[in-house]
């Protein structure tokens, strides 16, 4: 999200940009990765690590050691918790998600399916989309064999590396326990955003391809092709601790 507001609005100085985050730097796990990104934001970011926020008022953001960091906008992303239907419903604890057995049967129930950021396995996963799509796509498969036999083959889910976009500055690849960075992702992430937004609404028709292909083009005009291009010989990898 920072990255998009430095595509858009990094060449207008009325604006102050503040970031704060709980660890001590910025993906903590990847030594150097912090600085790297510092080095993308060009100075346009205050980034505030090993802070806690103690209070949200409507023009300030409070931190714990007393700092009031004044603010119009504030874009607060504290994590998530479990939805209160899960709790009501029998399927999990209070703000938890539902526990689930391996084939994504609700380990209280196993005639319900549970996908999707909702579902905690055996084995936990991240939270990303393309694997909530496979779950979907897992349990529409086994439904009908499930019904007939009451068996349900278990979740496997696939081994991919999750593409982040810093805006138009830099993209990061995380694989494992790697971190490669380069602006030449910047175009594939846009790839793979157009491809899974029409996946859920396919184009039927001559004219539904068309737009597909305008909305690709349109999404690739937005970067700053010449960052891009200058920048595509750079990529850095970043291992874990």
């Amino acid at each position: 999200m920072l990255g998009e507001i430095l595509r858009r609005f990094s060449d207008q100085d009325r604006l102050s940009l503040h970031l704060i985050e709980g660890r001590a730097t910025l993906f903590d796990r990847f030594p150097g990765l912090h600085d790297h990104l510092m080095q993308r934001m060009g100075g346009r970011v205050t980034v505030h690590c090993g802070a806690k926020v103690t209070e949200v008022s409507s023009d300030a953001v409070l931190l714990e050691d007393g700092s009031r960091i004044p603010s119009r906008l504030t874009v607060w992303t504290t994590g998530s918790q479990g939805h209160p239907l899960l709790a009501e419903a029998g399927l999990s604890q209070p703000s938890e998600d539902a526990p689930v057995l391996a084939s994504l049967q609700s380990q209280n129930y196993p005639d319900i399916f549970i996908i999707g950021n909702a579902a905690r396995l055996p084995r936990p996963l991240k939270k990303q989309a393309y694997h909530a799509q496979e779950m979907g796509r897992h349990v529409a498969d086994l439904m009908q064999n499930y019904c007939a036999t009451g068996k349900a083959a278990a979740f496997r889910p696939s081994q991919k590396p999750s593409l982040i976009s810093f805006g138009d500055r830099d993209a990061l690849m995380l694989f494992d326990n790697k971190v490669l960075t380069t602006p030449s992702f910047l175009g594939l992430k846009e790839a793979i955003y157009q491809y899974a937004y029409h996946e859920l609404m396919p184009p039927r028709s001559p004219r539904e391809l068309s737009s597909l292909v305008k909305d690709f083009r349109h999404g690739i005009s937005t970067l700053d092709t010449w960052r891009i291009l200058s920048g595509s010989t750079e990529a850095r990898l970043f291992q874990a601790r």
